[in-house]
């Protein structure tokens, strides 16, 4: 399968990238690989083997070992780790905290670009995370960068945590946008950015099935 058949979706976190991407796929009918989750995935598996993060080998052969499964589900995928079910877990804020200490890693971050295109050159994919149009799938006849402001990413992050049973200050929520930010967009290894010929999408005054509407469109029109 040619990179033509993989529409790739970045983004920073709380954009609504995930869930749109996953809503596209379903509407295309096209493979949804949220590779956000796998490194959350990664980050479970070594926080809960005690690993430590300046020990890079002991980092790469805890992300070599670990099994990732995303499970498609009727409202979002399920994510297992090694066989049990991490769904919630890797949402936490502490793993949210750390997600960072793998993304830094040269290594790893090439470890899992070998697993995410095996994934995606199986089947036609909507592939999401904040480095597919960058470094991934260059090549992918579709990009989109989907963005939103603080505040509204803040209150949609906010949101989810609350309906997972956590109540989280707002100022709080902004501020830990904010440092992902930085970290996201400050690494010297793939750093988070607009891709070459990709289409930016403010998604702040758009609601999801808004936005997938929008790029199920744009998609279509040009295929047709």
């Amino acid at each position: 399968m040619s990179t033509h058949e993989i529409i790739a979706i970045d983004g920073p976190a709380a954009s609504g990238k995930s869930t749109v991407g996953r809503l596209l796929a379903k509407e295309l009918d096209y493979r949804f690989l949220d590779t956000g989750a796998m490194y959350r995935a990664l980050t479970v598996a070594c926080m809960r083997d005690g690993i430590d993060w300046a020990d890079s080998g002991a980092v790469i052969a805890c992300c070599r070992a670990a099994k990732i499964t995303l499970v498609p589900g009727p409202q979002a995928d399920r994510v297992l780790l090694d066989g049990e079910d991490v769904t919630h877990r890797v949402r936490e804020p502490e793993v949210t905290a750390r997600i960072h200490r793998l993304a830094d890693q040269a290594a790893v971050r090439q470890l899992m670009v070998v697993k995410q295109r095996e994934v995606a050159h199986a089947a036609p994919t909507v592939a999401v995370g904040r480095d597919m149009g960058t470094i991934v799938f260059q090549d992918a006849r579709f990009k989109f960068y989907l963005d939103a402001s603080e505040e509204v990413r803040a209150t949609r992050r906010r949101a989810e945590l609350e309906a997972a049973g956590e109540s989280v200050d707002r100022q709080a929520m902004i501020e830990a946008i904010r440092r992902r930010d930085m970290q996201d967009m400050g690494r010297a290894i793939a750093p988070l950015k607009v891709a070459d010929n990709a289409e930016v999408v403010d998604t702040s005054q758009l609601t999801i099935p808004q936005v997938v509407a929008l790029l199920a469109e744009k998609i279509r029109g040009t295929i047709d």
